[in-house]
């Protein structure tokens, strides 16, 4: 069976088969790697994506309270920081500063 023209690759790096009109590129891997390591900072993260400022046990549920968002536009330029908004409450924000250490591998 023909496959047209889009590309079917194995990705080793996440165990699964990418079907894609091109391949992925090497900033869009390295982003994902770094997800799952943990390895990142609140100015790395893309938006709308969830997060949260301490590490917590694989076997542990995160809370409402300890998971935030990231948020489309979420960079405050008089302060020079980033927005976060909490899942429980979406009135409750914080400023954080870009070099944050974030978490965003867990459970919720």
């Amino acid at each position: 069976m023909k496959t047209s023209n889009k590309i079917i690759e194995w990705n080793k790096a996440f165990k699964k088969i990418v079907r894609s009109g091109s391949k992925p590129t090497q900033a869009k891997i390295k982003y994902e790697q770094s997800l799952l390591n943990d390895d990142l900072t609140i100015k790395e993260l893309k938006a709308n994506t969830y997060l949260m400022f301490k590490a917590i046990g694989s076997d542990q549920v995160a809370k409402d309270s300890q998971v935030w968002i990231k948020e489309s536009n979420s960079y405050c330029r008089e302060d020079k920081k980033y927005i976060v908004t909490n899942c429980a409450d979406h009135n409750k924000t914080k400023l954080v500063d870009g070099s944050k250490k974030i978490f965003t591998s867990f459970t919720y």
